[in-house]
């Protein structure tokens, strides 16, 4: 998907239709950053890779 400027209602929209999850990225930039992912999926990795690591 594309980088594109969205309205929050927009990009929830985006994400719900997508059946994913509208995540924060950067709060503090204007207009805030967010994603449309798999946060679940995110957090598995994560958890997969530091497991791998240690």
């Amino acid at each position: 998907m594309e980088s594109k400027v969205y309205t929050l209602k927009k990009a929830l929209k985006i994400a719900k239709k997508l059946a994913l999850d509208l995540v924060e990225i950067n709060p503090k930039a204007t207009p805030t950053i967010c994603k449309v992912m798999n946060f679940k999926n995110f957090l598995y990795k994560l958890k997969k890779k530091k497991f791998k690591i240690d």
